[in-house]
């Protein structure tokens, strides 16, 4: 269900060589039974030379604010859209609207800012490509009665249309963790990979783990991985 304003006549596009307008989109999506607040996305146009240009959109949908542009070849069909995607009250956002959550996890604070650059072509299928960096930053919460403060995620993404993700560049900070026993300045780095959208696939390449625990610290001699099938939990620590 959605509402959609636009200034502009419907135009066949073979038919010009040049022409402009505004795409003014507003709609209120249900999604799995949940209705989210409204969506709204403008986005000035222009068709030149069997090209259409869209030279800054931006996506307001609650707290998350998206911009970019967009660039689609006719001829050639294939174009690339970038975006910056800020949700300052992520913590928020993700508590209100996914039902995905652990029951035990409870968040309290947190920003996200996604930047990202696509890629596709039809040919005949469409093919595309995906890069984009994820910056998770400040989060605090609870698991059960543990809780967390401080917490900070970074990494890079490569998506292909098989649905294979690697991500390189990872890294996390937390500024404390208590389970009953205080632990600090937890820091590890890290990359990840993901094939053809197979949960079994995932594997993080865990570079090094460093925190402070008892008045001292403890950190990895050496890198490990961790995959859903095995977790290594044998690890030398110095």
């Amino acid at each position: 269900m959605y509402k959609r304003q636009t200034s502009d006549t419907p135009i066949p596009l073979h038919a010009l060589n040049q022409a402009n307008g505004v795409i003014d989109i507003k709609m209120t999506p249900t999604i799995n039974a949940v209705q989210y607040p409204e969506l709204k996305l403008t986005a000035p146009w222009q068709l030149k030379d069997n090209k259409i240009n869209l030279s800054s959109w931006q996506l307001l949908w609650d707290d998350l604010i998206g911009k970019g542009m967009a660039t689609f070849n006719l001829k050639e069909k294939q174009g690339i859209t970038t975006w910056k995607i800020h949700l300052p009250n992520a913590h928020q956002w993700i508590t209100r609207y996914l039902t995905v959550i652990p029951r035990p996890l409870t968040l309290e604070k947190g920003s996200l800012v996604t930047n990202g650059k696509l890629h596709w072509k039809q040919s005949p299928k469409i093919r595309f490509e995906i890069d984009a960096s994820i910056n998770a930053s400040d989060w605090s919460g609870h698991w059960d009665n543990q809780s967390f403060m401080g917490a900070s995620l970074k990494s890079n993404i490569n998506l292909t249309e098989q649905l294979t993700m690697i991500g390189e560049q990872g890294a996390i900070n937390i500024d404390r963790f208590n389970p009953g026993l205080p632990i600090e300045s937890i820091k590890s780095t890290f990359s990840w990979s993901l094939f053809e959208g197979d949960a079994d696939s995932f594997l993080v390449d865990v570079n090094d783990v460093s925190a402070q625990l008892l008045s001292g610290s403890i950190s990895s001699v050496e890198a490990f991985k961790v995959s859903p099938s095995y977790l290594n939990t044998n690890i030398n620590l110095a």
